[in-house]
């Protein structure tokens, strides 16, 4: 399963940073076998369709977008020209950087990465709990 989760983080004007659950989402995966580097990858596309739709469908002016990944094999493809990488790799790259122009990603540890409780699996009681879930990681 891919999951992804975007944030929105609002700074007031008394200078109160909130930070609060936009959306989420949720694809199945397909049945063959796919190497974990490419579900990261295709995670990561995935993210960056989903932020593309959140951010065109917000009536608000967004100053910075972050990205975030716990996969340093998916941030360096990231970083590589797309030529020198394999078909699927580069396809996949070529439409992140499409969607994604000129933002960064960076990487988040596995243990602070909301999208990575859920696919883990989690009662309803215990994600209705979870700080993680609905305020993000602590250095957003």
């Amino acid at each position: 399963c891919l999951w992804c989760v975007v944030y929105l983080r609002c700074i007031t004007i008394a200078n109160h940073v909130k930070v609060s659950l936009l959306c989420s989402k949720f694809k199945a995966t397909p049945f063959k076998s796919v190497t974990i580097p490419r579900l990261e990858l295709c995670a990561s596309e995935f993210l960056s369709k989903l932020i593309s739709k959140a951010v065109s469908s917000l009536n608000l002016k967004i100053d910075k977008t972050y990205l975030y990944s716990d996969s340093t094999i998916v941030l360096s493809w990231i970083n590589t020209s797309s030529d020198l990488l394999k078909v699927f790799v580069s396809n996949k790259i070529s439409r992140i950087q499409e969607l994604m122009k000129d933002l960064s990603w960076h990487y988040v540890k596995t243990s602070e990465n909301p999208a990575d409780i859920i696919s883990r699996g989690m009662t309803p009681q215990k994600l209705w709990d979870n700080s993680l879930w609905w305020n993000g990681p602590q250095f957003l």
